[in-house]
């Protein structure tokens, strides 16, 4: 059985839980399956960031096609939710995200060090995250899934176990584009631009409102187009990395 044909089926699976749950959400676990199908075997999923440390001080890493599928998701994922960010800021802000995924596809086509591309994601293009104060919400997540894009074009893992202590057992984070894009295309939030992160800051336990329609909306888009685009993307590219680097 070719590893495509296991990514459709987990897709199918995917897409029949998700249609199922009546808050049609796609779990962390879920997620990380369809990862593992997408990229079997890449290094970035045992959720460490022991393959990240070790590709961004690469000077000229061969990057595998895994590595592009992975990449070529998230970038996929946040471009989808630019619109949400262009309309909550002024014109003169709109190029932030779209220059770390301009960053993050020079990784993948082997235009960029990621070495060079690394400092900008630890330093530069983590100050954008301050416009927290400055947006609403979704907003704010829809620029997060951009950095997060960039992330897992470094080989940044989508998720890192941490322990819940109200749940009292390890759980998988959220740290990928999707969590965030999905969060920009369905959150209802009607405050004031920054309020958010005030009333976060002080109660820690906001409770949000969701369109559970728009939810279902991105997640099928998710599975049945990005996911399918990703791969077809990373195929289409030839690995080489550019030899004046």
């Amino acid at each position: 059985m070719s590893t495509f044909t296991l990514l459709e089926q987990e897709i199918s699976e995917s897409l029949r839980e998700l249609r199922l749950d009546p808050d049609h959400q796609l779990s962390a676990s879920r997620r990380l399956s369809i990862y593992q199908a997408l990229c079997p075997a890449f290094p970035a999923l045992d959720l460490t960031r022991n393959y990240y440390n070790a590709f961004v001080a690469t000077s000229c890493p061969s990057i595998s096609i895994e590595h592009r599928r992975y990449g070529y998701l998230g970038i996929l994922t946040a471009q989808h939710v630019l619109p949400i960010w262009d309309r909550s800021v002024k014109p003169a802000d709109r190029w932030m995200p779209r220059k770390m995924l301009a960053f993050a596809e020079d990784v993948l086509k082997g235009i960029k060090k990621p070495s060079e591309v690394n400092g900008f994601y630890l330093e530069d293009f983590h100050h954008f995250l301050d416009m927290q104060f400055e947006v609403k919400y979704d907003a704010w997540c829809a620029l997060r899934a951009s950095y997060d894009a960039l992330g897992m074009c470094l080989g940044a893992p989508p998720f890192t176990r941490c322990y819940d202590l109200d749940k009292n057992k390890f759980v998988l984070s959220d740290n990928d584009a999707a969590q965030f894009a999905v969060v920009a295309y369905s959150i209802v939030d009607d405050s004031e631009p920054g309020d958010w992160r005030t009333h976060f800051r002080k109660t820690r336990n906001k409770e949000w409102i969701f369109d559970f329609e728009k939810r279902l909306e991105f997640w099928e888009w998710w599975l049945t187009e990005a996911v399918p685009a990703a791969w077809r993307m990373a195929e289409e590219q030839e690995d080489r990395i550019d030899p004046a680097l």
